[in-house]
């Protein structure tokens, strides 16, 4: 099975070739909607983002899910800690969550009174799907 370093590595330069290939699609999405100051939904520094992003560490204890960390930065912020959550799928690897860590108390678990996380520590990025870890 390929190491989970060599899978996120992997992962993260399939992410920014996508990324460059759907960039020029954008255009005219943009030209329509946005005026050029506008950086909403602009993507901008995604790729940089990406680029920063590295496992900080692993969790690979026995079990359904390993969980790695990392740290990526987009410019003008802080960096922003993301857990991914993945499972194994026979010999391969497959990202079943991404999560952030919680931006309202610091990403701390145990936080009950957090209005965000609930104590948790962080926040799913499965929008819609009520999910909490």
């Amino acid at each position: 099975m390929q190491p989970l370093d060599d899978f996120m590595r992997d992962y993260f330069l399939a992410r920014i070739a996508e990324e460059e290939r759907e960039r020029p699609n954008r255009v005219a999405y943009r030209r329509k909607f946005y005026t050029a100051d506008c950086f909403f939904d602009s993507r901008e520094g995604t790729i940089e983002m990406i680029e920063s992003e590295h496992v900080l560490a692993t969790n690979d204890e026995p079990g359904e899910v390993i969980t790695a960390f990392t740290n990526p930065i987009l410019e003008g912020s802080p960096p922003q800690k993301q857990r991914y959550l993945l499972t194994r799928s026979g010999e391969a690897w497959l990202i079943r969550e991404v999560q952030l860590a919680c931006y309202s108390c610091g990403g701390e678990p145990g936080n009950e009174g957090c209005m965000l996380c609930h104590g948790k520590g962080w926040l799913s990025l499965q929008f819609g799907k009520g999910k909490r870890e």
